[in-house]
């Protein structure tokens, strides 16, 4: 009994502090409240009618009143109990019902609310590191009594980089707040794929020249879709800009085709390519692959999640294949026009 006790309280101690097991528990209340109120709306009329039947049928039915009326009782309490002990059972079994349900009506939101949660985690230890470089070097230089022009000179160049890298991760995040509001149907328009591509390669030869790759594209005939050309042409630049980023001394081929109903943007590179570990979770905010396999800085890991939500949002999906050590093919599939 003792065991017992301690169990009732450990489990109330932990819903107290469980905000979803308490609406869990109210939503239940209120599922089982509503079937109690209608069930007994309905039980009334129907005892009542039953009464009124029992009362036409047994009546002149004995020469005795008082059989009669003995008779009368023992029905309509044998109904009542029928009844009552049919409520019953309905409102035990829907109680159980109801948890179930509760449980699955909540988890959208629980799953919304971690979703946050771990974002704004992530978003600020993201933040947080760039700030405790600085803060550390600059500790370190005033700390250093015979530190010279160069050396603060050092130090400020090191935060300004870290001040870039705080300046592109805000720049992310606010484009993932923005695109939930600016990436509806409303907004989209006729885009000539093969015109959006080729802007992005102009703009991206440069960098691929340092780089001392090859940039090639194989755009073919026209193709049309229906998007916001803005958010398009961010969300394929960052996979373009991946390409060449983990790509070295080779080549990345952007190509589009299409097939019966979708239009298609295949970026294929020669680098160092991805494990398939790593696959799965590669659109994932924040999530960046481990151990490092270039020598550039792999940013925050909100590119790719950004041309992800990008992507879904035009009713398209990217789909990724790879092999450590020989390069990666991604396929970008958006709805073409008819």
């Amino acid at each position: 009994m003792i065991n017992y006790w301690k169990q009732s309280v450990a489990w109330a101690t932990r819903l107290k502090r469980n905000v979803f097991g308490r609406a869990r528990i109210t939503l239940t209340f209120y599922y089982i409240l509503v079937i109690a109120l209608v069930m007994g709306l309905f039980s009334w009329l129907l005892y009542f009618a039953l009464v009124d039947n029992i009362q036409t049928d047994l009546k002149d039915q004995f020469y005795d009143d008082v059989i009669e009326n003995e008779v009368y009782a023992q029905t309509v309490d044998h109904v009542k109990d029928v009844i009552v002990g049919g409520d019953i059972s309905i409102l035990i079994v829907f109680g159980f019902l109801s948890y179930f349900l509760a449980n699955r009506t909540l988890n959208p939101i629980k799953k919304a609310l971690d979703d946050q949660k771990n974002f704004s985690a992530d978003a600020s230890h993201e933040l947080r590191t760039p700030l405790a470089v600085m803060q550390s070097e600059a500790e370190i230089i005033l700390r250093n009594k015979k530190a010279g022009t160069e050396d603060y000179k050092k130090v400020v160049r090191s935060s300004l980089e870290e001040v870039d890298k705080m300046k592109k991760i805000i720049e992310d995040l606010l484009l993932m707040a923005r695109s939930s509001h600016k990436t509806s149907s409303d907004t989209f328009t006729k885009v000539d794929l093969a015109t959006l591509i080729q802007k992005i390669l102009t703009t991206m030869k440069p960098v691929a020249l340092v780089k001392n790759l090859s940039l090639e594209s194989e755009l073919g005939e026209n193709i049309m879709i229906n998007g916001n050309p803005y958010f398009l042409e961010h969300a394929i630049n960052n996979i373009v800009g991946n390409a060449i980023k983990y790509t070295n001394n080779g080549n990345v081929i952007v190509k589009i085709y299409k097939n019966s109903k979708d239009a298609c943007i295949e970026v294929r590179d020669s680098g160092i390519g991805i494990s398939k570990k790593d696959i799965p979770h590669i659109l994932n905010r924040f999530y960046k692959v481990s151990p490092k396999k270039s020598n550039d800085d792999d940013g925050a890991g909100l590119g790719l999640a950004i041309a992800d939500k990008i992507i879904k949002d035009h009713g398209g999906k990217i789909d990724i294949t790879s092999e450590l050590g020989h390069g990666t093919v991604v396929t970008i599939r958006i709805p073409k026009m008819a």
